[in-house]
């Protein structure tokens, strides 16, 4: 094949990928139908607007006029026209469609002087799902597609800062409201869907006082790697562990007066309801009662930490991180274990060749950190158009030579979210300091996984000049990040202590290690002995000290 030929078969391969995972990313997140379809209708690189109430909005939308008057400038300064071909392949382009559509709806809603909070949040979404592809969307200048889409995304999050800014200036009435209808709108949607069920707050209360029975991942290896007798069980445990939750929310005071927390309430109480109607022993609606409870799972952590800045308003007081690290740390850890005992139920329902559900019986340490690394890297050099280098190194006791892969049975999703976020961390902190190139090299970032016969330990260092001393232990805040832009090397506030959890869950543990001015090491400890690695699981009942009331 000529070489031209096979550059334009690549070029049109990636636009396909291009166009199919925005369209998902649309379906998932735009209600309205003159937006949902990717259209090749083009629009001025003016404003367009005369008059508008919503300056965030205009400022976005000048983002992406910006990028797509840069992106013709680039064309035109290289080809010195705009060929009839060039304008047909600019008009089809995934990217420029992607934009017309947010143009369309920034457009629509920049005069308008009430701004739903559920529009500006599904836009959020949409924007935050776009950067989580950079494999898709490669950087060639500095005011790429991805980077303005950030910028789109900074923009909303603070008209969405505004929205609820003017939603807490009618808190007084609203809280007066909630006390005599007793959060009507939540309470009837409640009854409407879970009604036919008969379900009960009994029910909840009765399941709540059960005690959870953690899994080890020996078990997820031997009898629950046959599919019945993990539905038998997961019949029975899921709707414990929902109705701890359920009853941690409403252990809040003020969770009524929380619209994220009466949305999660009501997901839970859902989900609840969904699994105690299931039947174990008819395999596929079991399985498609799973998917539905997962999916309304999605993004639980995100309403979750939303559900906790409101809260933040409400309250106020210095030692409020302290309780929301706490709510949120059993709150998300016993959503990680129910998610992934489901997760693996549906794994072994369908088996795949090497693996256990999702367990991996000789999960390759250096191989998963390296895949890791390289992604991060990769979205690194898209994003920013450089990145650290980069050293992996494996070493286990009594092997006869360096580089022997530790192995061990572990599910590798878990040891590939840690990596990965500890690795933006470090990688990011690294890119912060505004160093030369020649300066960069000086700077890599190194993993070493090393494991005797008990233990797999994975460090990661970086030369980054540590973290600032004021800082101290507030790295492990849901309520604290460094980042001030959205972008596939920066989370929303969540990274480290997520992280944290999911080395929790099976026993292992996380720390950092700073040294001022020089970098910082992370040490992630990760039990080898299967029998070793169990769920740890909080249970209210024996830890007393578990209380979400709180007092200024």
């Amino acid at each position: 094949m000529p070489l031209a030929s096979a550059v334009a078969c690549g070029t049109n391969q990636l636009q396909t990928r291009q166009q199919d995972s925005l369209q998902a990313i649309v379906n998932k997140h735009v209600q309205d139908p003159a937006l949902r379809e990717l259209n090749s209708s083009q629009t001025s690189t003016e404003r367009g607007v005369q008059r508008w109430e919503q300056a965030h909005l205009v400022s976005a939308l000048d983002v992406i006029n910006d990028y797509q008057r840069s992106r013709r400038a680039r064309v035109f300064k290289a080809l010195g026209d705009f060929g009839p071909s060039w304008r047909r392949s600019y008009k089809n382009d995934p990217r420029t469609r992607m934009c017309e559509l947010l143009k369309s709806w920034l457009r629509a809603n920049a005069a308008s002087s009430s701004l739903a909070e559920e529009e500006v949040r599904s836009m959020c979404g949409l924007c935050r799902d776009i950067l989580s592809h950079p494999h898709l969307f490669p950087a060639r200048n500095p005011q790429s597609f991805l980077k303005s889409t950030a910028d789109v995304y900074d923009h909303l999050q603070w008209q969405l800062q505004e929205v609820l800014e003017k939603d807490r200036s009618c808190a007084e009435l609203a809280q007066r409201l909630i006390s005599l209808s007793r959060n009507l709108v939540a309470d009837t949607i409640s009854y409407l869907l879970l009604a036919p069920t008969d379900l009960k707050d009994t029910d909840v209360e009765r399941f709540a006082a059960k005690k959870p029975r953690p899994v080890s991942l020996h078990s997820c290896l031997h009898e629950f790697a046959r599919p019945a007798e993990l539905a038998a069980f997961l019949h029975d445990e899921i709707p414990v562990r929902f109705a701890e939750r359920i009853r941690w929310i409403e252990q809040v005071p003020e969770w009524k007066e929380i619209p994220e927390l009466v949305d999660a309430h009501l997901k839970h109480m859902a989900s609840f309801s969904y699994m105690r109607k299931a039947d174990p022993k008819e395999p596929v609606k079991f399985q498609g009662s799973l998917q539905r409870i997962l999916k309304r799972q999605d993004n639980m952590v995100e309403l979750m930490s939303h559900a906790m800045q409101r809260l933040r308003s409400v309250r106020g007081g210095q030692d409020f991180d302290g309780f929301s690290n706490k709510f949120l740390d059993n709150f998300l850890l016993n959503r990680l274990g129910c998610n992934l005992l489901m997760t693996h139920y549906l794994a072994i329902a369908h088996p795949g060749r090497h693996t256990i559900g999702i367990i991996d019986p000789q999960c390759d340490a250096v191989e998963v950190c390296r895949e890791a690394a390289q992604d991060v890297q990769n979205a690194c050099r898209d994003f920013l158009g450089r990145a650290p280098p980069l050293e992996v190194q494996g070493f286990s006791q009594g092997a006869p030579t360096a580089g022997f892969a530790p192995r061990f049975a572990y599910i590798p999703g878990i040891l590939s979210f840690i990596v990965r976020e500890l690795l933006k961390n470090s990688f990011r902190a690294t890119l912060d300091l505004e160093t030369d190139l020649a300066d960069l090299e000086n700077r890599p970032v190194q993993i070493i996984v090393c494991a005797d016969e008990d233990h797999v330990m994975i460090r990661i260092s970086d030369r980054a000049q540590g973290i600032p001393i004021d800082v101290g232990t507030r790295v492990w805040s849901y309520m604290y990040t460094t980042s001030k832009k959205a972008s596939p090397l920066s989370g929303y506030g969540v990274g480290l202590p997520l992280s944290r959890l999911h080395a929790r869950y099976l026993g292992g543990s996380l720390q950092l290690v700073s040294l001022p001015g020089f970098g910082t090491d992370a040490y992630l400890s990760l039990p080898r002995v299967d029998t070793q690695m169990v769920e740890v699981v909080p249970d209210c009942d024996e830890h007393e000290s578990v209380e979400y009331s709180f007092t200024v």
